[in-house]
């Protein structure tokens, strides 16, 4: 019993150092909802397999602050937000958490991890918050109103993920990707169409890097949602890699550890 609270006191002195990097006041509620979502998290991992994880710190670092790290590429003003391949929530649920205000969207095609989707809304009393059990590459997109923001936690390439998800946000939208090293080799030579802004941190507590990329629409692109003829098909996406990314990215990056930063510059 003692060495059950002493680790669980390690624990939340790790959240609450790891928020205040980041520059989160870590309020009752908002760390009562973290440990509430580590241990439902610890619970279901048991027979769902929803993470590989299972120390109470690496959870902390590795899931719950690295997806608190897309906060620094979520404009300020934004009020949507679709979360593509959550698994377990992340990024989606500690954004949601730190910003109550965002209608999120979970989508999360697998059957078991859409049921554990909705429990933690419920048991966290998530308001605005539903789940979408589909694939990104299925997706309707005309029955969907643009989001203002789009953001994935590296299950798809740069190029892939532009091709697919820039339908879906708005025209002030954008998309939000987490990369870690290596992610140069996914950016290639692309087209006045879009911008991309690179955000250059590291994990809070860690020496663990990572690159909050976010991409914009900017030039004469229309962002009207695909238009299609009859009942709708799902999206075939091209074959992975074969779509270069139009002429011309503009590429900027951000050194440092980031205090908190709002908006797509």
């Amino acid at each position: 019993m003692k060495k059950e609270k002493e680790q669980k006191t390690n624990v939340e002195t790790t959240l609450l150092e790891g928020l205040r990097a980041l520059s989160i006041e870590p309020s009752e509620s908002i760390v009562k909802s973290f440990m509430t979502y580590l241990q439902e998290l610890k619970k279901w991992s048991k027979t769902h397999n929803l993470t590989a994880i299972t120390d109470d710190t690496e959870i902390v670092t590795k899931h719950f602050l690295d997806s608190l790290l897309f906060l620094n590429g979520i404009p300020a003003e934004a009020k949507t937000l679709l979360d593509v391949g959550s698994g377990a929530g992340f990024p989606g649920i500690p954004i949601k958490i730190v910003r109550p205000e965002l209608v999120v969207t979970l989508m999360e095609p697998r059957k078991k991890r859409a049921v554990f989707l909705r429990h933690m809304i419920h048991i966290l009393k998530l308001p605005d918050t539903d789940v979408c059990e589909d694939r990104l590459e299925d997706l309707e997109i005309d029955k969907f109103t643009p989001f203002d923001c789009v953001v994935v936690r590296a299950a798809f390439s740069v190029s892939d993920f532009i091709q697919l998800a820039s339908p879906l946000i708005g025209t002030h939208g954008c998309l939000v990707l987490g990369k870690g090293k290596g992610y140069e080799s996914e950016i290639q030579k692309n087209s006045d169409d879009y911008k991309i802004d690179i955000i250059h941190s590291k994990i809070p507590l860690t020496e663990t890097e990572r690159f909050i990329l976010v991409v914009k629409h900017i030039g004469l692109r229309s962002n009207k949602l695909r238009k299609r003829e009859g009942a709708s098909p799902p999206l075939n996406p091209p074959p992975r890699g074969r779509f270069p990314l139009a002429p011309g990215f503009v590429v900027q990056e951000w050194g440092g550890l980031p205090n908190f930063f709002f908006g797509c510059v």
